[in-house]
């Protein structure tokens, strides 16, 4: 089993840019979802989330780090903000998507939010289920 890392040695493992204001790019473990990761106390963590709460404290029960900056290799807290799972979705990748996999806008009208907070595409769940209708209607 390896051994218990101290902080001052997993904070070693991170590139702090010479500019302020920019991202510290972990340089260990990258895990294949592009975050930095690291074994800590015989538990395998997230780096950015481990440094943020040696730095800055814990993050707020119900809430979780938000990249800023959208570079998930970052452990600068000053680029993490605690948010909750639903703003925390709001602001990433899908959410910068302005058409569906088909191409259809997201609009306001266009646009269904579903009870899980996915957005879903109107024209496309119309589509969807006059297949569907007609499906069920066949087999009967």
């Amino acid at each position: 089993m390896p051994r218990t890392k101290s902080i001052v040695e997993l904070l070693d493992k991170y590139v702090p840019d010479r500019e302020p204001g920019h991202c510290w790019n972990w340089i260990g473990f990258i895990n294949p979802g592009g975050y930095g990761q690291c074994t800590w106390r015989q538990k395998i963590c997230r780096a950015y989330r481990l440094i943020y709460e040696h730095l800055v404290g814990a993050v707020p029960k119900g809430f979780e780090l938000d990249h800023t900056c959208r570079n998930r290799a970052c452990c600068n807290p000053a680029h993490l903000e605690p948010v909750t799972h639903a703003e925390n979705m709001r602001r990433g990748y899908f959410a910068q998507k302005t058409h569906c996999p088909k191409d259809h806008p997201y609009t306001e009208a266009n646009t269904y939010i579903s009870p899980k907070g996915h957005r879903v595409c109107r024209e496309c769940r119309r589509e969807w289920d006059y297949v569907r209708y007609h499906r069920l209607k066949l087999s009967a």
